[in-house]
């Protein structure tokens, strides 16, 4: 089972990855490269990673600004807000999915966006 700074390195790599694609020229943050738990640097480590997040969120809502209607880009926000120890935020943003998406395609979120969004209700791990 992925570590919770596995899962975070990947949400931030992936939101990388979905600023590129969508073509953003800036880019608030640099990821800091691979995070390590144990030892004595673990807590800084993660902290860092933390403030990456801060940082990650700027891009991820450049991206929701962008294409409101990206799922993806909203699930991997519910999660950096979540990992930051702001669930309320995280609901937020997926209720930001669900207006977006019936406003702009008269749909439903997917299953994992929702499945998500009670995980977070229920203080789950994400």
């Amino acid at each position: 089972m992925p570590t919770r700074l596995t899962r975070i390195s990947a949400a931030v790599a992936v939101l990388l990855a979905l600023a590129a694609g969508l073509g953003l020229a800036l880019w608030p943050c640099t990821y800091r490269g691979s995070v390590g738990e144990s030892g004595p640097g673990g807590a800084l480590q993660e902290r860092q990673v933390c403030a990456t997040l801060v940082e990650v969120h700027g891009a991820g809502a450049l991206v929701v600004q962008r294409d409101p209607c990206r799922e993806d880009a909203h699930r991997r926000l519910m999660r950096c807000f979540t990992r930051q120890g702001q669930p309320h935020l995280a609901l937020r943003q997926y209720q930001a999915c669900v207006d977006a998406l019936d406003h702009e395609l008269g749909v439903d979120p997917d299953p994992a966006a929702t499945a998500l969004a009670q995980q977070i209700r229920l203080h789950q791990p994400v």
